[in-house]
């Protein structure tokens, strides 16, 4: 409260002062005042006020300038009036009256330069320049209607006709300077920045009359000007105290700031010709010229500059890695072929299959010297409108003319797939390509840009998913990712519910003696709509949206709750095996807190079998080889699964906590018939075995691959040929023949 009437107060007593001055100017003369009297007043008054407003925290360098600026406006009252009387009593014939009161303009060219600076990003000489050229220009003006008007100025002492155009001039600087600041943030005029307009606007009018006045020798004091010119102060002390609007910070922009100080350099030439028509004053000439020599300087700056703003738009559409366009850069020739209504325009975009995995292998670096090996054979391979997106992602306009574009971009796929060798790594270059088309035909309006982009990309996710290489988009692509985005939606719902998520069993059978030593647990939705879906019809989902771990948390929970109600009814309880992925081995608490589930259950460890995959491992070696032996330490068996399929089966078995392999259905359901599937099959049991470890076979499905495995020494088979997966709990029992009823849902 007591601040806001503090605030309040210095609002209202400069005008309260100054309405006394300009009511002295206007009553009767019995009762007017002393003319010095209110001068002096009016002018402190605003001076003090200022000073009084450096108090606040805020834009103190601001308020300090222009206090100081306006104390000397005063003072050069009080010593005109008080002391010397203005005429000559400084040294060298100075007056120091005239002296003080002129400090008002370059601290108020420095106050403003400061608040200007609080309203943009940057402030650059350009600006300094613009004022220079401007006062520069205007002097010369000033100087040039004196010489006509009032020769006897100039012939008369030189300081004379300084004092005479300083005031018009600097108060003209100040104005011009208020309105350069205004235009560079594009004339979002507050109330700080519209009363200092007003107050230089009233001041330059004023000291103008006040200059050409004294160089008639027609001036007076106790006039109603006396109330002009003293205006401006009075309004800049109310700036000081009015609280600035919330303006956003700009970078000076705006065609007005640069139409000013070209109207002052226009004026300038003026004057130099007008020099040849019919004689200027020397001192006019040589002002005008130095605007001039400004104004060259000023276009320079602009040039330099304007080169400066085309290598920025340059880099801003450059990649930094590999010199190419970026993805703004593709979306300008996307637009381009948008307004061209090209129907033989298409928008490629593509991206190296398994970048990550190079990435989190061999690190960053190899990753990047790939992408740079790549790009470079892509833009040899589609020239130079080839855009990097960003990580492995690149795109570019294909004119595809008479030729089917899909075919086009076979071609190329093939031209940049060959292997690629980083770091003595020997790397398959595999890439994805969508195509979208620019302006399809058909009702409907025009995609923009972004869309154009957003459905190349769909078609690329479906190249890669579907494993086809070459997609182009249609709208039955949205329909499918509407579909997953819904399933999506549903999905977190039935993680939540209790009884969508179910398992099912499948047994795994000694192959000599037909018993069931084990089950692997296969995770069903049984979704409200579509009825029961099996893993593929939603895993996928399930690792692009991050909901893995709790997925695999539901089943784990499941497993261990039917295991115990099974020993809780006296039957044996089998070892299950349950599926994890790499997001589950790469959270540290993920052996803790199967520990703890199992203990919740008063279940031992041998009940768990965890199965993992290579290309599980090989996603952070590292640290999911610590939670294997983690897990290893707690007593719970590790197998790994679809061996054969990987890259680094051999250099990783010797190192992988495991004791049990389950060799991939690829290999087994090919043993019959193929010979060489055969020997693997069999070399792989004989190797398994020579390390200590026991040997799955899964995709048993006829009596011949279930002899040629027995024959082998398989230790456990497993297949539709002994049992599908169902519902039914991992009881022990025996399978009699080549199915089990018991085992069907």
């Amino acid at each position: 409260m007591r601040g806001r009437l503090w605030r309040r107060a210095w609002q209202l007593l400069p005008v309260a002062a100054w309405l006394v001055l300009l009511g002295n100017t206007v009553v009767p003369h019995e009762w007017r005042l002393d003319p010095r009297v209110t001068l002096c007043l009016v002018t402190s008054v605003a001076a003090v006020g200022c000073w009084a407003r450096v108090a606040l925290p805020a834009q103190r360098g601001v308020w300090a300038c222009m206090a100081f600026g306006l104390s000397g406006y005063a003072v050069g009252f009080l010593v005109l009036f008080a002391v010397s009387q203005g005429e000559g009593g400084g040294p060298w014939g100075l007056n120091a009256s005239d002296c003080a009161s002129l400090l008002l303009y370059p601290a108020g060219y420095a106050a403003l330069i400061l608040l200007a600076r609080s309203r943009v990003r940057s402030w650059t000489p350009a600006a300094l320049l613009d004022g220079g050229i401007v006062a520069l220009a205007a002097s010369s003006l000033a100087v040039g209607w004196v010489a006509r008007t009032s020769p006897a100025l100039l012939d008369g002492r030189p300081l004379d006709a300084v004092y005479a155009f300083a005031y018009p001039v600097g108060a003209a600087t100040l104005l011009v300077v208020t309105l350069t600041g205004l235009a560079t943030t594009q004339w979002q005029l507050d109330r700080v920045w519209g009363l200092l307009a007003m107050g230089f606007t009233v001041m330059a009018v004023g000291q103008g009359v006040y200059g050409f006045s004294a160089a008639a020798g027609t001036f007076a004091f106790g006039t109603p000007l006396d109330a002009v010119y003293t205006a401006g102060p009075v309004l800049v002390c109310l700036a000081a105290w009015r609280r600035p609007d919330e303006v956003p910070r700009r970078s000076p922009s705006g065609n007005v700031a640069v139409v000013v100080p070209a109207v002052a350099t226009l004026a300038a030439l003026t004057v130099l010709v007008a020099d040849h028509v019919r004689p200027v004053p020397t001192a006019a000439v040589a002002l005008a010229g130095l605007a001039i020599l400004l104004s060259v300087g000023r276009t320079q700056l602009s040039w330099r500059q304007e080169r400066q703003l085309a290598a920025s738009r340059l880099e801003a559409q450059t990649d930094e890695l590999t010199g190419m366009p970026n993805r703004r850069a593709l979306l300008e020739r996307v637009r381009r072929g948008l307004a061209a209504a090209d129907p033989d325009a298409y928008v490629v975009l593509l991206d190296l299959d398994g970048f990550k995995e190079v990435n989190d292998t061999l690190g960053h670096s190899a990753g990047d010297r790939l992408l740079l090996e790549f790009s470079d054979r892509l833009h040899t391979a589609a020239g130079d409108g080839v855009a990097r997106l960003g990580g492995d992602e690149f795109a570019f306009v294909l004119q595809a003319g008479r030729e089917e574009p899909a075919d086009l971009v076979a071609q190329l796929r093939k031209a940049v797939s060959d292997p690629v060798v980083v770091d003595g790594c020997r790397i398959s270059v595999r890439v994805s390509f969508g195509l979208a088309q620019i302006c399809p035909g058909g009702a409907g309006p025009a995609p923009g840009g972004a869309e154009v982009l957003r459905r190349a990309d769909v078609a690329r996710h479906r190249a890669k998913a579907h494993r086809t290489g070459v997609e182009t988009w249609t709208v039955q692509m949205d329909d499918g990712a509407r579909d997953r985005l819904a399933l999506l939606a549903e999905l977190r719902i039935a993680l939540d519910a209790a009884d969508q998520i179910v398992v099912f069993y499948q047994p795994q059978v000694d192959p000599s003696s037909g018993s069931v030593r084990a089950m692997e647990a296969l995770v069903r939705w049984q979704h409200p709509r579509r009825g029961l879906l099996a893993p593929g019809a939603f895993l996928d989902t399930v690792e692009q949206a991050g909901l893995l771990p709790e997925l695999t948390s539901r089943v784990l929970d499941l497993v261990v709750a039917e295991q115990a109600r099974h020993r809780a009814a006296g039957a044996v309880v089998l070892p299950v095996s349950v599926n994890v992925g790499a997001a589950d081995l790469l959270d540290p608490h993920f052996a803790s807190s199967t520990a703890v589930r199992l203990a919740r259950h008063s279940l031992p460890p041998s009940c768990l079998r965890i199965e993992v995959t290579e290309g599980v491992v090989m996603t952070d070696p590292e640290r999911i080889l610590t939670t294997l032996h983690q897990l290893e330490a707690l007593g719970i068996a590790l197998s790994l699964d679809d061996y054969g399929t990987g890259l680094s089966s051999l250099a990783y078995l010797r190192l992988l906590p495991v004791d049990e392999l389950k060799i991939d259905r690829s290999f087994i359901s090919r043993m019959a018939a193929d010979p060489a599937s055969a020997l693997i099959v069999g070399s792989t049991i004989a190797l398994a075995h020579g390390l200590g470890l026991r040997v799955v076979a899964e995709g048993v499905e006829d009596s011949e691959t279930l002899s040629a495995l027995t024959a082998a020494g398989c230790d456990l088979v497993q297949g539709y040929l002994l049992g599908r997966p169902a519902p039914s709990g991992p009881a022990a029992s025996v399978v009699s023949g080549p199915r089990v009823p018991s085992l069907h849902s």
